[in-house]
């Protein structure tokens, strides 16, 4: 496979093989499926926890937390970058870079399930 959506299962199961592959081998595809995956999760992650307040603040979370997210993987694989070097450890910024990349589309796609009985209770609480 080279990337797309046959992909999203093992990326969300956080399969070690495959992982190993995709960072030594990466694609335009591939890496667009990432932050796809990243983008939409992070964003129904936002907007269902700023549903809370009011539908305004839901859009507006929605909108500013995959900016956040991909603001981290920025900043967190340039810090790597150079950091590696000074650790003795032998990784690029381009494996950090994807490396990270990677890893975001699993957390934003748990969340909202992680969360998914704190908005409830927070939601039947102002009723």
């Amino acid at each position: 496979m080279k990337g797309g959506i046959p992909e999203i299962p093992g990326l969300l199961r956080g399969e070690i093989d495959s992982a190993v592959c995709w960072t030594a081998e990466v694609n335009g595809r591939r890496l667009l499926t990432w932050l796809l995956v990243a983008v939409v999760g992070s964003a129904a992650f936002g907007a269902s926890i700023g549903w809370w307040r009011a539908p305004e603040q839901a859009i507006y979370t929605a909108i500013k937390f995959p900016v956040v997210i991909l603001l981290t993987v920025f900043g967190n694989s340039i810090l790597n970058a150079m950091l590696a070097p000074l650790l003795g450890v032998d990784i690029g910024l381009r494996q950090s870079f994807l490396a990270i990349m990677m890893s975001f589309p699993v957390s934003p796609e748990a969340m909202p399930r992680s969360v998914r009985s704190s908005v409830w209770s927070v939601g039947c609480s102002r009723s």
